[in-house]
């Protein structure tokens, strides 16, 4: 992050109603620019330092052909059906010796109901994750499982929501805290993980 300290190109692809993006800019001096294929999503989106892109990066335009020193894909791969071709797509984007930043959500055996009404195609482990990002180009400088804090509420959520069928209710009550207390006791213990 030291090449970052002052870096004014950085593209958030998937950036959605722009939550990430505003935590960055709140905790940093970066620049990010935001893109996204979701109209609805980008229209809730509040102003930022960077610009905001209604914008498919399948469509390369040639304006952001190897514009950024760094990119953020944070809870977007999961979504891509081939991952090949879409890394590809986030390479055009990205300047020679750039950085990527990928978040996915970990461990297979608990993708749920939960992941197919929010559209994940799939959970990834450090082995998955390695055969996708190295063939696509990549170094890997660092890898690493984080929200282990998490794991029994994943379980938990995966064993509810077997027989629902996917739908908004199961995205809502999949991301809804269990309680004001409880929520408070993960988010410490997360805070003490971090």
């Amino acid at each position: 992050t030291r090449r970052l300290k002052n870096a004014r190109s950085l593209l958030e692809i998937g950036c959605g109603s722009g939550v990430l993006r505003h935590q960055l800019e709140a905790a940093t001096s970066w620049v990010i620019d935001g893109a996204d294929i979701n109209m609805e999503a980008l229209k809730r989106a509040g102003p930022a330092r960077g610009e905001t892109y209604f914008y498919d990066i399948f469509n390369r335009c040639q304006e952001f052909a190897g514009s950024y020193h760094a990119i953020i894909l944070f809870d977007v791969l999961e979504h891509a059906v081939d991952e090949k071709p879409f890394l590809d797509a986030v390479k055009f984007h990205l300047k020679k010796g750039g950085l990527l930043f990928i978040n996915v959500p970990a461990v297979q055996g608990l993708y749920s109901r939960y992941d197919e009404a929010v559209g994940h195609v799939r959970r990834y482990d450090k082995k998955m994750m390695a055969k996708v990002i190295g063939p696509a180009g990549f170094q890997i400088m660092s890898m690493r499982y984080w929200g282990f804090a998490m794991l029994p509420l994943l379980l938990m959520r995966k064993v509810l929501a077997k027989n629902a069928a996917p739908s908004e209710e199961t995205i809502r009550r999949g991301f809804e805290p269990p309680g004001n207390a409880t929520n408070g006791i993960m988010k410490t213990i997360m805070g003490l993980e971090t």
